[in-house]
């Protein structure tokens, strides 16, 4: 049995698509940026939304940055989206 989570978002900023492949490999397309990345986690921009990839001995493999292709070994631990919470500037300044 193949242990492996697939995951495509096509929203109308952009497509993107998370392969992780037995917690063991995450392969991404369409990453537009990597912000920083240690061995517990790597931040990135994919489809215009920010991405945490966390885990243990994390290494990026590959990064193209023409193709946005990218691949992170290591222990995967999760995938996070942090899109910022919509109208709260707005709550805070009324």
């Amino acid at each position: 049995m193949e242990n492996v989570i697939r995951v495509t978002n096509n929203q109308p900023t952009g497509t993107h698509r998370v392969v992780i492949d037995s917690r063991e490999k995450v392969t991404m397309t369409g990453v537009e940026k990597v912000d920083s990345a240690s061995d517990s986690q790597v931040n990135l921009h994919a489809a215009k939304t920010k991405v945490t990839i966390l885990g243990s001995g994390l290494l990026v493999n590959k990064f193209d940055v023409e193709s946005g292709n990218l691949e992170v070994v290591g222990k995967i631990n999760g995938v996070r989206y942090n899109e910022p919470a919509k109208g709260l500037l707005k709550r805070l300044v009324k």
